[in-house]
């Protein structure tokens, strides 16, 4: 019988192969503000709350008496930070909360990246955006690194 719980910070597509499988061996508490997203059907609890709101899911699994063993989040972005923030709450390593806050910046971690002499793309901001876009399509391309 599975007793041990572990939070997933969203539910989405993204998250349904990783999901599974944890179901197989913890209870999932899923974490998301979409009620209808498609994997929250495979975790024993659910939260809908915005992955990026700590204090509210730290509300949320207080008032549902719910403990947890670790939290996994596929995101690079903001969920990030409630990841370390949840796990600094039950005394778990995580990645630092202020490392997190430095590099999604994204004007300071380059500048951080600069000191340390790493390349960096030049930063267009969205005024200029606007302003070229009437002149040419802006199309997004995949980078092959597998080489």
């Amino acid at each position: 019988m599975r007793t041990e719980n572990v939070i997933s910070l969203g539910t989405g597509k993204g998250q349904l192969e990783l999901i599974k499988q944890l179901s197989k061996f913890f209870n999932v508490i899923g974490i998301d503000q979409n009620k209808k997203a498609i994997a929250f059907k495979l975790c024993k609890y659910k939260i809908f709350r915005r992955t990026i709101d700590y204090q509210g899911i730290i509300t949320e699994l207080k008032k549902k008496k719910l403990k947890y063993s670790f939290v996994l989040c596929r995101s690079s972005g903001k969920a990030l930070l409630t990841q370390s923030l949840l796990l600094q709450h039950i005394k778990k390593k995580g990645i630092n909360p202020n490392s997190i806050i430095e590099i999604l910046n994204k004007k300071k971690f380059i500048k951080k990246l600069e000191l340390h002499k790493v390349r960096t793309p030049k930063i267009i901001n969205k005024k200029k955006i606007k302003k070229y876009k009437k002149n040419f399509v802006i199309k997004h391309t995949r980078i092959d690194i597998s080489r």
